[in-house]
């Protein structure tokens, strides 16, 4: 639950055979956020343009629509540090992906820097997950 990183690239690049997953929890790095062109992919600097971007969060997305057992979802930094390069789970972003996690009944970001924080994302979990619980940490 405290869990460690998942690289988005190395997730697009395994093939997932836990779908019976109910609990996730760790941090999935490696995805620039809105306003930051550069990443550090593999401990290089890589640029990417916006629908690089949005693609890469999409394949990401449907990859984590597979586990339809998920119950809990934690997006999770342990060293307490604000997630900039992370899934941002936002409209943009294409969280609607995920709406047919009908078993969600925790969402926990953690110092996410894009996260379900505005009026059309809180209403797209009403409608969608209308039993999920939405968790915040912040500083």
């Amino acid at each position: 639950m405290r869990g460690g990183r998942l690289e988005a690239k190395k997730i697009l690049d395994s093939d997932w055979v836990c779908l019976y997953l109910e609990v996730l929890g760790c941090m999935i790095g490696g995805i620039p956020g809105p306003g930051h062109p550069r990443s550090l992919i593999i401990l290089r600097e890589v640029t990417v343009s916006n629908q690089e971007r949005l693609d890469l969060h999409h394949q990401v997305y449907a990859k984590l629509a597979r586990f339809t057992k998920l119950r809990e979802f934690r997006k999770i930094s342990k060293r307490h540090v604000w997630q900039y390069e992370c899934l941002s789970m936002t409209m943009e972003s294409g969280v609607d992906v995920l709406k047919d996690l009908q078993n969600l009944r925790v969402v926990e970001l953690w110092y996410l820097d894009n996260g379900i924080y505005n009026a059309e994302e809180m209403e797209w979990v009403q409608k969608n997950w209308p039993q999920v619980e939405i968790r915040f940490k912040k500083f």
